[in-house]
């Protein structure tokens, strides 16, 4: 089956905001971590949100063309061109994160 924004395969299993946060700290994504963030809709499920930072600000273009334009917009990290790249790239080390590690260790009964 596929997934909503990525394929089943390529993803790993609800990754919180707070492991998101995490790992574009460690690729070096400039981020926002909103905690108190929500989905009005469901006031009970899981808070927090992370806002990333893909390209340079519209106002450090170099020669802005027009108002909108964002071919001139240079990337902040060569390595993460758009948005299901660095999603690619937390599902692949969100798994590894020590917090997912001591999870999996406490569910196999500490027997690894």
């Amino acid at each position: 089956g596929e997934g909503r924004r990525m394929p089943l395969a390529k993803s790993c299993e609800c990754p919180s905001s707070v492991e998101m946060y995490q790992v574009c700290m460690q690729v070096g994504v400039p981020v926002i971590f909103q905690p108190e963030k929500g989905y009005a809709r469901q006031p009970t499920a899981r808070r927090g949100r992370i806002k990333v930072l893909l390209k340079t600000p519209q106002d450090q273009h170099y020669i802005k063309k027009s108002e909108y334009d964002t071919a001139t917009r240079s990337l902040i990290n060569s390595q993460f061109p758009t948005k299901v790249a660095l999603m690619a790239k937390m599902a692949e080390i969100i798994p590894t994160l020590p917090s997912r590690q001591k999870a999996k260790e406490e569910a196999s009964g500490g027997i690894i």
